[in-house]
């Protein structure tokens, strides 16, 4: 057991690390066949090499260890739904981790063994040391990474990173190990704590390169919603301007029917057209078609819609902008009160020029409970991905104009304020 440890170690390390960073990943179907051909691939890389007559050198220590990454590669790809470039970035995330895990490790085996009188072998404080330190890196990699999106990285930056992790953990490592008997102490610990930071900072970079690549893909994203709103707001506008003119039309057929039907009728069917008919003025146009739209929407519902707006004040912001801002606003807030008893979906809104700047006020009770990340509520759906960019889309409209956006929950009641300074910049 011994012997396998000390020939294989490598080997059995790589399998401990690539498993404990990667369980969350989407697996791909017949994912248990690929994971044991995985096993048995890298088994084979180990058991294989070992039978090979080659000197013990830094470039075939080097070379076996790149075989051992190009493996990982190929095995991250055929058992998670990712493409070759991803499969790369995390092929070389977990070296790199295993590498880190080594090094700590014989630095606390080594500490442990001179200070302890203890019976217990070396390997044993090793291998405390190791998976320890192991848990600690997947547990800090694995939250900043599945909250991060590898699909935007470049494919030059990811060559880069697997050609530094090899130089770093590999090469320079054993080229080093060569001379080491020649090297005083003092050169050894300042090597090995070089080491050790040049792979926490390969592990922050590649994290903070995940946490881009989201931020990358939501800016997107955001774009694309935003020019869908735009066009909305044009199908909106056209499609209300016609309601109006069917409903004018209406008015007129109802008086000619007076003589008809009764009263009590005409006006009951007058209220049906009246509602679909009450078009919105604010003042703004972006503002009047937003308003009607989801004024229609909340009468259908039973949601009261109380709305206090000075459209002269949104000037500040473009068309689509305040089309966008107010239509996330009212869908955030009628999905909130859609559950709640009718006496309780209400729903308000406030607009004006306050001291020199647009205030965006609005709030409406919610039930449950919220839960924020980074100041912005997390969506309740399950498809989180593309779910929650209604108030993303408002922090990015409010952070476009400068201005300072807050939301508060307070007696269960979701609250949201904007504040715009009175200077418009160049958009």
């Amino acid at each position: 057991m011994l012997a396998l440890f000390t020939d294989h170690g490598l080997l059995l390390e790589l399998l401990f690390t690539f498993a404990l960073f990667y369980w969350w990943m989407e697996r791909r179907q017949h994912f248990l066949p690929y994971a044991i051909v995985s096993v048995i691939a890298f088994a084979a890389v180990s058991f294989l090499w070992s039978f090979l007559p080659l000197a013990s050198n830094a470039w075939t220590e080097t070379t076996r260890y790149a075989l051992f990454c190009m493996v990982g590669i190929g095995v991250l790809y055929a058992c998670f739904r990712i493409s070759w470039k991803q499969a790369t970035f995390y092929a070389t995330a977990a070296c790199v981790g295993q590498h880190f895990a080594f090094k700590a490790a014989t630095a606390i085996a080594d500490s442990l063994k001179l200070t302890s009188n203890s019976f217990l072998p070396y390997w044993f404080f090793y291998s405390l040391g190791f998976i320890f330190c192991i848990l600690l890196l997947a547990a800090f990699f694995t939250r900043m990474v599945r909250s991060g999106n590898t699909r935007q990285l470049n494919r030059t930056i990811v060559v880069l990173l697997l050609g530094g992790m090899l130089l770093f953990t590999s090469l320079f490592q054993n080229l080093f190990l060569e001379y080491i008997d020649s090297v005083p102490v003092q050169l050894r610990i300042v090597f090995d704590l070089f080491d050790l930071i040049c792979c926490l900072f390969l592990l922050s970079l590649m994290a903070e390169l995940g946490r881009r690549g989201q931020l990358e893909y939501d800016n997107q994203l955001l774009k694309h919603v935003l020019h869908q709103q735009k066009q909305q707001m044009e199908t909106s506008k056209e499609t209300i301007d016609l309601i109006n003119i069917k409903c004018h039309d209406l008015k007129h057929q109802l008086s000619r029917l007076r003589s008809r039907i009764s009263e009590s009728e005409i006006q009951e069917l007058t209220e049906c057209v009246n509602i679909y008919g009450a078009q919105v003025n604010t003042g703004n146009e972006a503002a009047d078609v937003i308003l009607t739209e989801k004024n229609l929407l909340c009468n259908s519902n039973g949601i009261q819609l109380d709305y206090m707006v000075d459209g002269t004040a949104l000037s500040l912001l473009s068309p689509a902008d305040t089309y966008a801002l107010l239509g996330n606003i009212l869908d955030n807030a009628i999905e909130a009160v859609r559950p709640l008893p009718p006496a309780d979906r209400q729903i308000e809104i406030k607009i004006r020029n306050q001291m020199g700047m647009l205030s965006v006020h609005s709030e409406n009770p919610y039930t449950g409970t919220l839960s924020f990340t980074d100041g912005l509520p997390v969506t309740t759906k399950q498809d989180k991905q593309y779910h929650g960019f209604g108030v993303k889309s408002i922090r990015f409209i409010a952070q476009k104009y400068g201005g300072f956006l807050s939301l508060q929950t307070e007696k269960q009641r979701f609250v949201l304020d904007i504040l715009f300074p009175e200077e418009k910049e160049d958009h």
